[in-house]
């Protein structure tokens, strides 16, 4: 049977949790759990907020660890979390020439690609070629790319060839970027992450019909907090309008993320 290699994507977000707890069961379902080996990655990126970035990192393990302990009996093979760090003045660098393509929403394209990106390239660094050859595909799990996957793909592939000679390596010193591999990856993304509130809402009714509800506790969405959300971000914003499609379904079921609403009111008094 073919070995498939899983990238997955984690920012400890709901719609990372998601995806992968949804990959996961189809892997169960489909019993190929025993060819699938599933590679978890972070990205340390921003410059500011760092607070939220250790928040993120610390919530991604504990996801991690609550998967493990809830499907122990199926022996999973999830690699340990790797966190890529990325030098800010290559971050920067890069984004400069990003902006130069002319892309319409280039934030956001840029975002997603660089993670992509840079995940990718650590998986081609940490596997050695045999190890890769041995995997008949890459699959990119993401909570992220959403209705874009096809455009994303092509898009991604041309942005590598961009990146080629500048990709740089754990040790600070740029490593060529392996092209070749980049045009056989696939993505895994099974939620369509569009304005509609009913598709938003179908990450919480997989969450709960997998009965993993309470993984939300290690959940985290806001981009500019660390204990209590803002509420303004279009992190917080983002997951408000998927739990309002929810709670039309299922009203008892409540989010652990928006208890936090009840300390916002008590402090801005």
């Amino acid at each position: 049977m073919e070995k498939i290699c899983y990238l997955i994507l984690m920012s400890s977000g709901l719609d990372s949790t998601a995806a992968l707890i949804n990959l996961i069961n189809k892997l169960i379902n489909d019993k190929s759990l025993e060819n699938s080996c599933l590679f978890p990655t972070y990205i340390w990126w921003r410059k500011i907020f760092i607070n939220v970035l250790q928040k993120e990192y610390d919530n991604c393990l504990k996801i991690l660890d609550y998967l493990n302990n809830k499907y122990v009996k199926y022996k999973i093979n999830l690699m340990p979390l790797k966190k890529i760090e990325i030098p800010l003045l290559f971050y920067e660098e890069i984004r400069e020439d990003f902006k130069k393509i002319g892309r319409k929403n280039y934030w956001a394209h840029f975002r997603n690609t660089f993670f992509i990106l840079s995940s990718l390239h650590y998986l081609l660094n940490y596997l050695n070629l045999k190890e890769i050859k041995d995997f008949h595909k890459i699959v990119i799990v993401t909570g992220f790319v959403g209705h874009e996957v096809d455009e994303n793909k092509t898009f991604i592939q041309n942005m590598g060839k961009l990146l080629n000679d500048s990709i740089i390596d754990e040790d600070g010193t740029k490593n060529p970027y392996i092209i070749d591999y980049v045009k056989d990856f696939e993505f895994y993304c099974p939620y369509i992450l569009n304005k509609d509130i009913k598709s938003r809402s179908l990450q919480y009714l997989d969450l709960k019909n997998f009965g993993c509800w309470d993984i939300l506790e290690f959940t985290w969405s806001c981009w500019r907090r660390d204990k209590i959300p803002c509420y303004d971000c279009s992190g917080c914003e983002t997951r408000s309008s998927k739990y309002k499609g929810f709670k039309k379904t299922d009203k008892e079921l409540k989010d652990p993320f928006f208890k936090f609403r009840e300390k916002k009111r008590v402090l801005s008094k």
